[in-house]
């Protein structure tokens, strides 16, 4: 679906075309490579690289071609119960700027319905308004990721089947916002250093405050990452000491429901035995096993294995 937006700095709303005008934003969502060729005729940029658009393993880059750039990222949304990331193109042309995207990306409808304050016009300003925008989703992601983690972690000795399955999907989840925001990063120092791409003073401080915040995401990825692979640990660790006391334990019953057994299994075998006659043989019987038991009792207690 191929959409075209126009506004001026002198007009309140922004304004949907049905053809294309110097100074537009064309955003072209869930598109058919019909619909690729098409738009690539018509604004005259590379039908190959907007096809890497809809690769769902492009990895956030950036190419420079007759004059247009093109910046390829990558933005986290949910997707079918689970949180996936999914590419981005923004094509930034001498009269227009691009955005190609394979599936619906929910906070480009507050670009696109006018909730933001923002001017096709001024299409490098729009660019970094949209790499914002990106930012924000990953924070409020991994916030939530977070708070989430923590909430488990309150529960450590209780964990259940379902809590190391979370832990793992959230893992996997942390390392693909990693695979993304990484390179991104890589690309966004690359344009603070003044390549690719001609900023004005203005634009300049926020593509700053964008890489800057690219980097706190970062880190904050690694940090959550890092507590994740600890908790999973710390639980793993848990288990085991768990188990090795009920081995411990189990292992003493055993040798101690051993030791009568075989002393009322040696006397019970039909041949002589001394003191057979004896009347107190029991009672010496009953004295030496409970003996044994005993000391072997307080052996286990003291290696506090029961």
């Amino acid at each position: 679906m191929i959409n075209i937006y126009y506004r001026t700095v002198k007009e309140k709303k922004i304004k949907t075309l049905s053809e294309f005008r110097k100074g537009c934003w064309v955003h072209v969502e869930k598109p058919t490579a019909e619909e690729i060729s098409e738009i690539s005729r018509i604004i005259k940029i590379d039908e190959s690289l907007c096809m890497d658009a809809i690769d769902p393993y492009e990895v956030p880059r950036i190419e420079r071609e007759d004059g247009v750039t093109y910046f390829f990222t990558r933005v986290p949304k949910n997707g079918k119960g689970e949180i996936v990331t999914v590419p981005l193109l923004v094509a930034i042309g001498e009269d227009f700027i691009l955005t190609v995207s394979r599936e619906h990306l929910g906070f480009m409808e507050s670009f696109r319905e006018g909730k933001k304050d923002f001017y096709t016009t001024q299409k490098i300003k729009l660019f970094l308004q949209i790499l914002f925008s990106i930012n924000t989703q990953y924070g409020s992601f991994l916030n939530d990721i977070g708070r989430k983690i923590r909430a488990i972690r309150v529960k450590m000795r209780r964990l259940g089947s379902k809590d190391i399955v979370q832990f793992v999907d959230y893992e996997k989840i942390l390392n693909d916002f990693l695979s993304a925001l990484v390179p991104t990063s890589s690309v966004l120092s690359s344009l603070n250093e003044g390549r690719h791409i001609d900023f004005f003073e203005k634009d300049q401080d926020l593509l700053e405050d964008v890489y800057l915040g690219n980097r706190q995401l970062v880190e904050l990825a690694k940090s959550t990452l890092k507590y994740v692979i600890n908790v999973r640990e710390a639980y793993s660790t848990i288990i085991t000491n768990e188990l090795n006391r009920v081995i411990k334990f189990l292992t003493s019953l055993t040798i101690l429901l051993t030791v009568p057994t075989m002393i009322s299994s040696f006397l019970g075998m039909n041949v002589f035995i001394p003191f057979a006659k004896n009347h107190n043989s029991l009672l010496v019987i009953v004295i030496v096993t409970g003996s044994i038991s005993l000391s072997l009792f307080l052996f286990f207690r003291r290696k506090d294995w029961i």
